[in-house]
């Protein structure tokens, strides 16, 4: 687990770092909107406290109506800088979504063509190219760093009632912690299962659903063939999907129940305060409203540290394909541009070719010479390997 946690945190270490080179506007602007989710849950819960005490105990109505008015005001000037930040964040977000995308894009051109047709490295670079998963780990970062001052701040009113109810969130926190990793674990386990089967489903579907694949469909009858492909890959898509999510809702039944009895257990012991100890409604409902928002934020901080983690697993993938395509650089060979084209000859001697990860010979003893203002017309049936003679005159492999 330790080993685990090291690289996920490591991965969203590196993430970070590549996002803030990528566009540094996106952290500043989310700096004020952070402390404003900082301050915004603390308005209720004090003001509610002064209006109610002073409805039932004080009976001020000039300070009532003070009260009232701060809270509008307060929560109104909150929600306008709210939204003005938020402007100014998906404003930056878009701008750094298309420049990491472009980025991705250009580390795959990079890459040797014989290692992007590997079906482990289509998978990788699939999962790779949500770019929308880079802004979900600064957004998994702010929220980490809210709910912490939140709780700081709303664990100190707690602990004023009764440390028990602190004690007992606690261990329903840790339970659930408990829980989340075993949800990471599935997530990790469906990955490797889901990235193929929607690969295969896209190739499918633009097979059927493209016009320059129309002639060869008709021509050798394959309508039956790709319906029972895709058929049978939905199928398998399917099955997969809901074994996925039964195990992933009973994973999640026991979080359930402890958050039950925690609101139980919290209601109990604040009515007790208010019938025996003589406690305030406004007290009441402001060790409520603190309790609840306490717990919110606490489980707010546990999916945010394990979305955070789960997010490394994306992170691993992207830089997958940035280690691959530094790897793969290929020195060898020279570009066209500075290749005399004058006087040049290309040559096949007895060459024999399989793709990687297969015994099937694709082309065997092929010898050819082509000079320089020859045309040579290259015919046969499907998979013969014309398009591999071309691949290999091209040194993509």
């Amino acid at each position: 687990m330790k080993k685990e946690n090291k690289g996920l945190l490591s991965n969203c270490a590196f993430l970070i770092k590549f996002a803030y080179k990528t566009n540094k506007s996106i952290f500043f602007s989310k700096i004020p909107q952070i402390i404003l989710n900082i301050i915004s849950p603390f308005i209720p819960i004090v003001f509610v406290r002064l209006i109610l005490n002073e409805i039932t105990i004080g009976k001020n109505i000039k300070l009532l109506l003070l009260y009232v008015v701060l809270l509008a005001s307060s929560t109104y000037v909150v929600n306008l800088l709210g939204s003005v930040l938020n402007y100014f964040v998906q404003n930056q977000t878009e701008i750094t979504v298309r420049k990491i995308k472009n980025h991705l894009g250009e580390i795959v051109m990079n890459m040797p063509y014989c290692d992007v047709e590997q079906p482990q490295v289509r998978d990788f670079i699939m999962r790779a190219q949500d770019g929308t998963n880079f802004l979900q780990v600064i957004e998994q970062l702010s929220g980490i760093i809210t709910s912490f001052m939140t709780i700081v701040g709303l664990a100190a009113i707690i602990i004023t009632i009764q440390p028990i109810i602190f004690v007992f969130i606690t261990l329903v926190v840790l339970f659930k912690l408990f829980t989340d990793k075993k949800s990471r674990e599935l997530w990790d386990k469906w990955r490797p299962i889901h990235t193929p089967i929607v690969r295969k489903s896209q190739y499918y579907f633009r097979i059927m659903q493209s016009i320059e694949f129309g002639k060869e469909v008709r021509a050798n009858n394959l309508q039956n063939w790709i319906y029972d492909k895709t058929n049978k890959n939905t199928k398998d898509y399917i099955n997969a999907a809901v074994q996925h999510n039964v195990e992933l809702q009973r994973n999640n039944i026991l979080p359930s129940i402890a958050n039950i009895l925690q609101e139980s257990a919290v209601y109990l012991i604040l009515a007790y305060k208010v019938v025996f100890k003589g406690m305030s409604i406004g007290d009441f409902s402001m060790y409520t409203t603190s309790v609840s928002t306490f717990s919110v934020s606490v489980l707010s901080i546990v999916g945010a540290i394990s979305n955070f983690m789960q997010t490394g697993l994306f992170v691993k993938d992207f830089r997958y394909c940035i280690e691959i395509a530094d790897k793969s650089k290929r020195s060898d060979g020279k570009k066209l541009s500075d290749i005399d084209t004058g006087d040049i000859v290309l040559q096949f001697n007895n060459v024999s070719f399989k793709y990687p990860n297969t015994e099937r010979y694709i082309l065997k003893n092929i010898s050819l010479t082509l000079k320089n203002n020859e045309s040579l017309s290259i015919v046969g049936v499907n998979g013969a390997g014309k398009t591999t003679l071309i691949k290999l005159l091209c040194r993509f492999y």
